[in-house]
């Protein structure tokens, strides 16, 4: 499962994730990514399906790779929480230092 933090901007080719004052850009590949998370929380499997739908011709271990470590990423910036059930995300959510998150940023 993930929970979603920060506001989203997605295009067809382009997105972006923000916290009001400072912005991550991505290119349509990782766009597909942002597009399967939700503020609502969401099965990994779920969101490879979704993923699987748009990325038709790519092997699906490959777009689970790729997803897992895009998202791990998030994670580790702090703008999503996974967990295995609504319980462990609860546990994990903490409020966001807005003011150090350009040191916190990994991506």
């Amino acid at each position: 499962m993930t929970h979603l933090y920060y506001i989203i901007f997605k295009k067809d080719d382009s997105g972006y994730i923000t916290d009001g004052d400072y912005r991550v850009f991505y290119d349509k590949s990782k766009t597909v990514f942002l597009k399967a998370l939700s503020r609502k929380p969401r099965e990994l499997k779920e969101m490879l399906t979704e993923i699987a739908g748009v990325c038709k011709n790519v092997d699906p271990t490959v777009i689970e790779q790729d997803a897992r470590d895009f998202y791990k990423k998030l994670e580790e910036s702090g703008f999503i929480v996974s967990g295995e059930n609504e319980e462990e995300l609860k546990t994990k959510d903490k409020p966001i230092d807005i003011y150090n998150l350009k040191s916190r940023l990994k991506l």
